[in-house]
């Protein structure tokens, strides 16, 4: 009885025979088996379960891919409507994507809604030419020639701007700064606010000295301007890209200008920082890359030898569109990533008035009909609608879609 207790313990210590060396011995002389032998079949067991388990995952790598690639070839040919809410605004009146939102705006005053139409603020004003630009969480919408500028965010309005001259663009910044282009007869100003209003920098141009800005673009962090600047001399054209950091890098140099650049014989009517260390300025022979947080520097360029039909871009990609010379593909457009590699091109035959890129997606449409292509250059989607499309923007949720025509506003499921 007394050696009861140890030998217990030694069952719970999985130790009866002393050690695991001791078992895995007496083991193999039980059942009349050498070490080598023993060994061996350990061996072989292993063995035959990792080629089982490589086998498992090569079929299961293989049906993700086939998945994969068959829904990334998977073609749409209808849909169904989730949701239909009337429009009860202006025939007038734009929309804008805001960060999965949507904001109306027009002469009388701007709104933002959810997906579903529910109203998150609104606010009143008058105007006659309304023209927007939205930057992360902050929203510009002023009043071309005229001198009122309204700074929103997400809970609605944060501030009003006047101006003393004529508003000629507008961008903003993701903290609210807004830069103003304005005219003053043969001087044009370029003005930064903040968005309660409080001048925070004048930049005065003049047509003599630097050229008419013909476009400008403001980086996310409101510090860094880009400006393409269009000069004439002795008919000869000329245009000269300015890029201005605002920050503590510009303060040490002349006017804040921190890097430039000069191209002979070429209208550039288009700069945008695609993203905050990324500027492209779009030529009519070539289409220009920068990067740099503080001082952008050439890092690409794209030539252009055809005469661009559309351009349109998001953070990551810049997509052209030309003519082609095809009757059944009347138009050709290209996607290139930023580091100007080219990784789709496509002919194609659909006429649109609109073309933007989503994602991974490009969504184009004209008054009645719409379609969808992705990077392999396949169309995804393509539908006729009965009414006016005024606007396509893609919602949360898969596959789903705002159609925003004349007369409602519905949500859509490709299937």
């Amino acid at each position: 009885m007394k050696k009861t207790g140890p030998v217990l313990r030694n069952i719970k210590k999985g130790n009866v025979y002393g050690d695991g060396q001791n078992k895995a011995v007496s083991d193999k002389n039980r059942i009349g088996e050498t070490g080598n032998e023993y060994d061996e079949k350990i061996r072989k067991h292993r063995k035959s379960s990792l080629l089982k388990f490589i086998i498992i995952a090569i079929i299961a790598a293989a049906a993700s891919a086939g998945l994969y690639f068959a829904w990334q070839n998977k073609v749409y040919s209808s849909y169904e409507v989730i949701s239909s809410i009337e429009r009860k605004d202006t025939a007038t009146t734009k929309y804008k994507d805001y960060n999965g939102k949507i904001i109306k705006y027009g002469m009388d005053g701007a709104s933002c809604t959810d997906a579903d139409n529910t109203a998150l603020w609104n606010q009143t004003y008058e105007m006659q030419n309304p023209i927007i630009d939205i930057c992360e969480n902050y929203i510009a919408i002023g009043d071309k020639k005229g001198n009122s500028i309204y700074v929103f965010n997400a809970e609605g309005l944060q501030g009003e701007i006047d101006t003393l001259m004529p508003i000629q663009q507008i961008e903003v910044s993701s903290q609210g700064v807004v830069a103003a282009v304005l005219e003053d007869g043969e001087v044009t100003w370029i003005n930064f606010y903040d968005k309660e209003g409080k001048l925070l920098v004048d930049n005065k141009t003049t047509m003599s000295n630097s050229g008419y800005p013909m476009d400008i673009a403001l980086s996310n962090d409101g510090e860094k301007l880009a400006i393409s600047y269009l000069l004439v001399n002795s008919g000869v054209i000329k245009t000269n890209i300015a890029f201005y950091n605002f920050g503590s890098v510009g303060q040490n140099e002349l006017d804040n200008l921190v890097s430039g650049y000069e191209y002979d014989k070429t209208v550039v009517p288009s700069v945008e920082f695609l993203n905050n260390t990324t500027a492209a300025a779009f030529g009519d022979n070539e289409i220009s890359l920068y990067v740099g947080s503080q001082k952008p520097v050439v890092s690409g360029k794209i030539e252009v030898k055809d005469e661009i039909k559309s351009i349109f871009y998001s953070e990551e990609y810049i997509g052209l569109v030309f003519d082609n010379d095809d009757i059944e593909n009347r138009y050709r457009m290209v996607i290139y990533d930023l580091n100007c590699k080219k990784i789709m091109e496509k002919a194609f035959n659909r006429d649109y008035d609109t073309i933007k890129i989503e994602g991974k997606k490009i969504v184009l449409f004209n008054e009645l009909e719409c379609s969808i292509y992705n990077f392999r250059g396949i169309e995804k989607f393509h539908s006729a609608f009965d009414n006016e499309i005024i606007d396509v923007i893609p919602v949360s949720g898969f596959n789903k879609y705002l159609i925003i025509n004349a007369s409602e506003t519905e949500k859509i499921r490709l299937k």
